[in-house]
């Protein structure tokens, strides 16, 4: 997985250098290629995220507590179906 990861930034390097290099030609402005460029080396640099140690899991939520229903409740569904 780290050597697609590493082969996909680095094309992408290549193609944002490629971008930046037709920008300027043109006269235009390049400056995002050159933040993306700086992102994409910086995400090489930083290596694998993949040998990181993972959070531990969360415990599993519990159920909220409910009232049971008591005799004498106002009862929704019993009322409705007299009307």
């Amino acid at each position: 997985m780290a050597d697609t990861r590493k082969q996909f930034l680095t094309a992408a390097l290549a193609n944002f250098i490629a971008k930046a290099a037709a920008a300027e030609a043109a006269g235009k402005d390049a400056s995002v290629f050159y933040a993306l460029i700086r992102n994409t080396t910086a995400l090489l640099e930083a290596g694998d995220p993949q040998g990181q140690e993972a959070p531990a899991p969360v415990a599993p939520r519990k159920k909220p507590w409910q009232l049971e229903p008591q005799e004498g409740d106002f009862d929704m569904n019993l009322n409705y179906q007299r009307m």
